[in-house]
């Protein structure tokens, strides 16, 4: 993704300054509506700092980039790019491939692929979905809600609020002060800088959480391991499960909770200090229940086989 020189501007050539100026004496341009004429052409619209941005896109790659512009700059490349319908306003941009039932059914239009580069204000809401290729963001901050098929996402930046969703790939965000909804059914999950609510799950595949003070937390694997680094707050809810692979739980000393934990062929290592501990093998597994503190979190933390850690991290 290039982007244009900031301080002279977007330079396009005298072709599409004249199709820009067509556009707009014909009521498209920032108001109305296009359709991508040539291979490697750029629109670019003013808008709100909190425009609502809309991609779909039958297979190809959309890159994402926040800036600091009230304007949506949108570069499009593949042959397929003229047949993109587009439509801007000051308040939605939305791009995607088009046919009659693209609303209820958004893939029945054809087998388009274009790649996708778009600069958008930071505070923006953007949707994309692609059945297959990659998405990626950074320098975002508004609310995101991301899907794609066959092609990994990868997030960075600051986005409010993200829900991630892919079939046959890995989801990666790398954030600040974000809650994240990610799921995927093959493949891995890495958070990072995620706060106040998490919820992360898979089929097969690992889960990475390093966050910051959370208050909701629900991570689910079938087959592979759990990770969570966090500082719960008061009253703070947890939910961990593997059915098959190990958990861990970092967390510092002052941890105030009461801990459910279960391992039906799996060790068990607590090194919070507890207030009240049951623990040893009971029939099908083993279970630990303790309390730290006042314990007004719960935590509740299960795997079937695998081995279950809490360590303390200060």
């Amino acid at each position: 993704m290039v982007a244009p020189d900031a301080t002279g501007g977007i330079i396009l050539t005298c072709v599409r300054l004249l199709a820009l100026l067509a556009a707009t004496l014909f009521g498209l341009g920032a108001t109305g509506s296009a359709i991508a004429e040539d291979e490697g052409e750029d629109f670019s619209w003013n808008t709100n700092p909190d425009v609502q941005v809309e991609i779909e896109i039958i297979s190809g790659q959309i890159e994402i980039e926040g800036w600091d512009r009230n304007e949506v700059l949108v570069q499009l490349a593949g042959d397929d790019a003229r047949r993109l319908d587009i439509e801007a306003g000051r308040k939605k941009v939305s791009i995607r491939s088009p046919g009659p039932g693209r609303r209820r059914f958004p893939w029945a239009s054809g087998g388009l692929e274009v790649d996708v580069s778009i600069f958008v204000p930071v505070d923006s809401r953007i949707k994309a979905k692609s059945l297959n290729g990659s998405i990626r963001a950074e320098g975002v901050g508004g609310v995101l809600n991301f899907y794609s098929a066959n092609g990994d996402i990868k997030v960075k930046g600051s986005p409010s609020e993200a829900r991630l969703e892919t079939i046959n790939a890995s989801i990666e965000l790398e954030g600040l002060a974000s809650r994240v909804d990610a799921r995927t059914v093959n493949g891995s999950i890495k958070l990072t800088g995620v706060s106040t609510e998490v919820s992360a799950s898979t089929i097969s595949g690992s889960i990475e959480v390093d966050a910051g003070t959370l208050e909701r937390a629900d991570l689910k694997t079938l087959s592979g391991s759990i990770e969570l680094a966090t500082r719960f707050a008061d009253r703070a809810r947890a939910n961990l499960k593997s059915f098959s692979g190990s958990i861990r739980l970092d967390l510092p000393s002052d941890t105030s909770a009461r801990f459910d934990i279960q391992s039906f062929s799996g060790g068990i290592l607590n090194e919070l200090t507890t207030s009240s501990t049951h623990s040893g093998p009971r029939v099908g597994g083993q279970r630990l229940e303790f309390s730290t503190a006042e314990g007004d979190g719960r935590v509740e933390i299960e795997s079937f086989s695998g081995s279950v850690e809490i360590r303390v991290d200060d």
